[in-house]
């Protein structure tokens, strides 16, 4: 059974769910509705929030907390190793198989970059080998 994170009472006519892209399932509703009746109604959506749960499931890539020099990357089926560089972009070499970070704030921007692929398709998703 999904559990409710949080049960957030406004002056609303309707009950709404909500998932968060930490995983958190929020439940808004009326004023004067009763926790038994939120919870039944999440109970009846518990596929849909199973649903939404693995959309987000992978989309925060989580990156080693480590230097990522020398890193492997399995991006589109490829296999990548990650380099540092003092060019302000991030840059994909398909010839030599390496994905070049900028210095300053590289580790940041490639999540940034990577997030959208993330929600939307499994098989576009990278992951960290």
């Amino acid at each position: 059974m999904i559990e409710l994170t949080r049960i957030v009472r406004t002056k609303r006519k309707t009950l709404a769910l909500m998932v968060t892209s930490k995983g958190e399932v929020i439940a808004r509703a009326p004023l004067r509705m009763s926790e038994e009746r939120i919870r039944a109604f999440a109970t009846q959506k518990q596929a849909w929030i199973a649903k939404q749960l693995q959309k987000i499931e992978g989309a925060g890539i989580e990156l080693p907390s480590e230097n990522l020099e020398g890193y492997p990357l399995l991006l589109l089926g490829e296999r990548y190793e990650i380099k540092w560089t003092e060019e302000r972009n991030i840059r994909l070499d398909a010839l030599t198989k390496t994905l070049y970070l900028p210095k300053k704030k590289g580790k940041k921007r490639l999540v940034s970059a990577f997030r959208p692929m993330l929600s939307t398709d499994s098989v576009r998703r990278p992951s960290f080998i």
